[in-house]
């Protein structure tokens, strides 16, 4: 299960008997459908035989183990056991359903998982530590309990600790690590070798069966919940995503692999020094995006399986090998409703995959739960995908043995592996860097001796991975600064920025001389601009750091003349908005003179053209200032004819939040000459009389498609749109008012996800249907509640976290206000159907708003 936003469920404290009371009982919920017709489903077992169940296997004797959660923020007076048990459950008549339930192991603390081991052992994972048990006097219940490894950490949250195991073709166990917070952590496996980590986000571990040989196999993970090996000997893994950074992911996970997340960059994904897709240098990309919060994956009848709690839905994907890695292909195999929750799979010996079902989204446990059982019941359709699986390519091939040494074969020559570290192929290179890692620090060659700017990154990664353990000798840490600092002199960009990153994972605040240099060169690209800025903050103490200093930093950039503008423009756009550096009177010389200098004037001297991206970031944060200076200079930019029009909008747009004050500009802009200033001071005030002009602002809404009908609603809205018109729809206080909630590019608010780039990301068709039926899907991060309160008020919010020393919860009303409330007069909480998001949001937007604001969403 996935958590987002601020950790609400930390401080949910619904009573047990509320909670029964509201929810509807999975017995009165529609089943989940079976989308392929090869399958069939039947429910194995349900409540109250069984709830809130996980993680399941089956034994030795094909007995089914499921865990039954009772400790995942247990609610008070719940009345169920204190602490997580395993069960066995059999179906002893033959009939199809399990009819003999029995404790075989209990005593647990948020379990998150269990898998059969060698030898009968069956392997436990909790948050805090994996461990394996064993029935020895056939009594059925597990009396031999052995440690595995053990988390040591002041992280505490229930799901973010260790989590998923597999183990590969060599017997080894491997399992994951989610972000814990970000907070210092040492991993102890039973023969006392350790790892020592924090802030660095998710990674994946393994060691032998009996816990030795701890060793770290692949970094950059959220929450890496369900792992698993495909015929072949592939591993995957499911990890679900950041708050804003969606989708989640498929992974090909592969030895010394970075997939590019760390949590000490904040939470949203979308640091310059995270990636999320292979976006940065020496980080890996996914096989595949998958639905909302993937629990588990597992190979069954010729594809990956992966069980999507948030979307309810089971995803099929079929492999295809590109290069050293394999790509993916989605298809729902099985959609359920809003009571279909499914967490994980287990394959029993007759071939049929069973899989646990938490039934609804309200984290904390809640007495009910399911298991269902799948079964191939006819042959495969000519349509179907195949159910076969995919050899490895001779890439693939190559990559193996050049990485472990698992397939047969000479290994490569030094000559050989060198030249791999340049490979086009990051999955290729990334066997290459593993195969360096494992020979260890003395055979890595140097970074000055290598001309290909690829091998270079690659040697560069070794090193760094080499580096990582917590633990670095001094020794270690100087060899380290010594690659750092050639890295940082490199003339391949992409070196540059693996040497940035370096620097802030690390805090290695002896190079903060380097990076002010870096910041103030000429040559210096924006991608490059951002990652120093945001090393650099990050030195400084965290994201916040010295805001001041960097401000003034950035103004030394943006009014450099002698810099390009691409440059200059980054600078600005990391400008707080109402930073004490700026003020109204500047960011409009800016748009005046950087518009002219850009655009040049037509015979009647009106500049022309869409002009400098300097000009367009200094009228946005123009437009967004909520200080009384402003306001009289965006009226008179509203009604400068002499100026590009986008701009004039863009001044329009910041006087939504004055229309009272400057009435007569909104009028006269109203009848302006130009459509585009038009239509953005009619959006807010529109001719008395009338909404708004149909004809001129595309509003005409009497032929509207149902809210339902998401297809039409494309068709009627066409591929196109202005981005430029859609940033005034966002952010203005007369338009969608999306700021209110969403952040875009760093600016807005923090309440809902990002949605930079969300089109891009999610899709044109599924961002424009939670538009329109914002209540359909809501995340378990963003479920708001009704507070009952003693006094007898009802309050509507979503909550965003804790004050005042934990005293107070502040939570946002549908309206945007935001409220404060003392946690001990809130009598109990229950859940909202419907979003924080209000409904009926497309009727006070056009056409033409509506497809603009897709524009910008997927820039």
């Amino acid at each position: 299960m996935r958590h987002r936003g601020r950790y609400l469920c930390e401080s949910l404290l619904w009573l047990g008997t509320v909670a029964s009371f509201f929810l509807p009982s999975p017995a009165t919920a529609k089943g989940p459908a079976v989308l392929d017709p090869r399958y069939g489903l039947e429910l194995f077992a349900s409540q109250p035989d069984i709830v809130t169940p996980i993680g399941a296997t089956f034994d030795a004797r094909g007995r089914l183990l499921v865990i039954e959660s009772h400790t995942h923020f247990t609610p008070e007076d719940y009345a169920g056991p204190k602490h997580d048990r395993l069960r066995i459950i059999e179906d002893t008549d033959g009939d199809g359903r399990a009819d003999r339930f029995r404790t075989f192991f209990d005593g647990m603390q948020f379990a998150m998982g269990v898998r059969r081991g060698p030898d009968d052992w069956i392997y436990v994972v909790t948050r805090n530590e994996v461990f394996r048990i064993r029935d020895a006097d056939g009594d059925d219940v597990a009396e031999i309990r052995e440690p595995i490894v053990r988390l040591k950490t002041d992280g505490n949250y229930p799901h973010n600790g260790l989590g998923g195991l597999a183990f590969d073709g060599q017997g080894r166990l491997c399992f994951g690590l989610g972000e814990n917070l970000g907070a210092a952590y040492t991993l102890v496996a039973a023969d006392g070798s350790t790892w020592h980590g924090g802030g660095e986000g998710g990674s994946l571990f393994r060691c032998t069966s009996h816990g030795a040989q701890l060793e770290r196999l692949a970094t950059g993970f959220w929450n890496p919940f369900g792992l698993c090996f495909d015929p072949a000997g592939r591993m995957f893994a499911v990890d679900n995503d950041p708050d804003s950074r969606p989708p989640c992911r498929l992974l090909n996970v592969v030895p010394t692999g970075d997939y590019g997340y760390q949590f000490r960059y904040g939470r949203s994904g979308k640091h310059p020094l995270q990636a999320w897709d292979g976006e940065l240098p020496g980080t890996l990309s996914m096989a595949s995006g998958t639905g909302e919060a993937p629990c588990a994956v597992l190979a069954f009848d010729g594809g990956l399986w992966v069980t999507s709690w948030g979307s309810n839905r089971l995803e099929r994907f079929s492999l295809t090998p590109m290069g050293a890695t394999c790509k993916a292909r989605f298809a729902i195999a099985v959609q359920g409703d809003h009571l279909f929750r499914p967490v994980d799979f287990a394959l029993a010996s007759d071939g049929s995959l069973f899989f646990t079902d938490w039934v609804n989204r309200s984290y904390p446990v809640h007495g009910q739960g399911r298991i269902w059982r799948l079964h191939v019941k006819s042959p495969a359709a000519a349509d179907a995908i195949p159910a076969t699986w995919p050899e490895l390519s001779i890439a693939e091939h190559a990559a193996r043995q050049m990485a472990e040494g698992m397939t047969d074969g000479p290994m490569p020559s030094q000559a050989a592996l060198v030249s791999a570290l340049s490979d086009e192929d990051p999955f290729y290179r990334q066997a290459a860097v593993a195969r360096l890692v494992a020979l260890g620090q003395a055979k890595l060659p140097t970074v000055a001796s290598l001309t290909e700017p690829l091998a270079r990154v690659s040697v560069v990664v070794a090193h760094r991975w080499l580096a990582a353990n917590g633990s670095i000798s001094e020794k270690g840490r100087i060899a380290a600064e010594a690659i750092v600092r050639q890295s940082l002199n490199d003339t391949d960009e992409r070196v540059k920025l693996l040497a940035i990153r370096w620097i802030a994972d690390f805090r290695m605040d002896v190079f903060r001389p380097a990076l002010e240099q870096l910041a103030a060169t000429d040559s210096t690209s924006p991608r490059l601009f951002s990652a120093v800025f945001a090393a650099r903050s990050w030195l400084d103490g965290g994201s916040n750091g010295d805001r001041a200093a960097e401000d003034r930093r950035l103004r030394n950039v943006w009014e450099n003349a002698s810099k390009p503008v691409s440059l200059r423009a980054t600078a600005l756009k990391l400008m707080p908005v109402n930073s004490p550096l700026l003020d109204a009177e500047l960011l409009a010389r800016i748009v005046r003179l950087d518009s002219a200098v850009d655009s040049g004037a037509d015979s009647a001297g009106r500049l022309q053209g869409n002009q400098s991206p300097l000009a367009r970031e200094a009228s946005h944060l123009l437009a967004l200032r909520t200080g009384g200076d402003a306001a009289a200079i965006l009226s008179v930019i509203a009604t400068d004819q002499t100026l590009p029009p986008e701009r004039r909008a863009d001044a329009v747009a910041g006087l939504a939040q004055f229309a009272k004050q400057h009435s007569h500009t909104l009028a006269t802009a109203a009848n302006d000459p130009d459509p585009i200033v038009a239509r953005e001071a009619r959006r807010i005030a529109p001719p008395k009389g009338s909404k708004a002009n149909a004809a001129e602002t595309g509003s005409n809404t009497s032929d509207r498609p149902s809210v339902f009908d998401t297809e039409a609603w494309l068709t009627r809205l066409g591929p196109h749109g202005n981005a430029e018109a859609g940033w005034r729809v966002f952010f203005s206080q007369a338009g969608g008012k999306c700021a209110t909630c969403h952040m875009l590019d760093g600016r807005g608010a923090n309440i809902g996800p990002d949605l930079t780039g969300i089109v891009a990301r999610m899709g044109r068709r599924r961002v424009l249907q939670s538009l329109l039926e914002p209540s359909r899907e809501i995340g378990p991060g963003y479920q708001a509640y009704a507070l009952h309160l003693v006094d007898g008020r009802v309050l509507n919010g979503l909550s965003l976290g804790l004050t005042d020393e934990a005293q107070k919860e502040r939570f946002v009303e549908p309206d945007g206000r935001e409220t404060a409330v003392a946690v001990d007069t809130i009598e109990s909480r229950v859940p909202l159907t419907t979003s924080i998001m209000p409904q009926g949001l497309e009727q006070d937007l056009t056409d033409d708003d509506l497809r603009d604001l897709l524009a910008l969403l997927g820039e």
